[in-house]
């Protein structure tokens, strides 16, 4: 009988002694693999050159992708805190320089140079606090909210941001412009139509957002995301069925899987959303009623 082996990459060597300590310790973006394991790539930056770490997720190739790309901000953080203390912990095992060359710098100063992407997971991460209830923020969010945010994060704002090494105090309101534009000439996903304003708004958000906290903790004077406009987009005008056209679709339904889905939303004018949302525990059959 053979042994099926299991394949592995083998994780790339750094040389942390060499990490600039005067600028961010590590700059690297989460990509993953699909092996017959997933793994998280860190491409970190060492010198200006990148170096791929390979991080093991435990789990399957087959059936996980989506689960493996949402443990890709919390991979980031850690692993940020990770290689950074192993930086210092290196660099303390050197010559120290001269007193007077020496200089501790203040947390303000720390975050001059903090990529704005990272910025935006610090942002994302108080987010999750104030929708947990886990901050003593006097507004706090809904999960559905954070939820909202957490995938426009995903995509497309972080495969975007990721490669420009726009940093928080350098990012501009032209870079932030040019990222709207991009959005705005993108195809929208299984649609023959561009992505719409209203949709790049929801981009806005979570920019906007991310830069007036760095406001509120001090780390910037001003927001560059403000006083930006979006084109107007056309007021929806919504159709529907005549009566004799409602019919006409219950009896091409009739006997299908979804009948009593399209039944529901005919009756109720429930939202397809609503209607795959309901469970049995939603229906009254005493009362003759359902809660939505």
């Amino acid at each position: 009988m053979k042994m099926k082996k299991e394949n592995k990459r083998p994780q790339s060597a750094l040389d942390l002694s060499k990490i600039d300590s005067e600028t961010l310790l590590e700059q690297f973006s989460p990509v993953l693999r699909s092996h017959s394991r997933r793994v998280a790539v860190l491409n970190v930056y060492v010198d200006g050159k990148r170096k791929p770490k390979w991080i093991p997720t435990k789990m399957k190739a087959k059936g996980n992708k989506t689960r493996a790309k949402d443990m890709l901000p919390e991979i980031r953080r850690e692993w940020t805190q990770k290689l950074g203390q192993r930086a210092v912990d290196s660099k303390s095992s050197l010559t120290p320089a001269p007193e007077e060359s020496q200089k501790v710098s203040s947390p303000k100063e720390q975050y001059n140079d903090m990529l704005f992407l990272d910025w935006l997971y610090v942002w994302l991460d108080y987010k999750h606090k104030q929708a947990t209830q886990q901050t003593l923020s006097e507004k706090q969010i809904d999960l559905t909210t954070y939820s909202g945010y957490a995938e426009n994060m995903r995509f497309p704002i972080a495969p975007y941001f990721q490669d420009t090494g726009f940093t928080l105090s350098g990012i501009t309101k032209d870079d932030i412009k040019a990222f709207y534009n991009t959005q705005l000439q993108r195809d929208a996903k299984n649609r023959n139509k561009k992505v719409s304003s209203s949709t790049v708004k929801h981009y806005h958000a979570v920019i906007h957002g991310a830069l007036n906290h760095a406001i509120d903790e001090g780390l910037l004077m001003a927001n560059p995301a403000d006083r930006i406009f979006f084109p107007k987009q056309k007021k929806f005008k919504g159709s529907y069925y005549h009566h004799e056209e409602v019919l006409q679709l219950f009896g091409f339904m009739q006997g299908t899987k979804i009948e009593l889905a399209i039944m529901l939303a005919a009756f109720y004018g429930l939202r397809r959303s609503e209607v795959l949302g309901l469970r049995w525990d939603a229906f009254d059959f005493k009362y003759g009623c359902f809660t939505v």
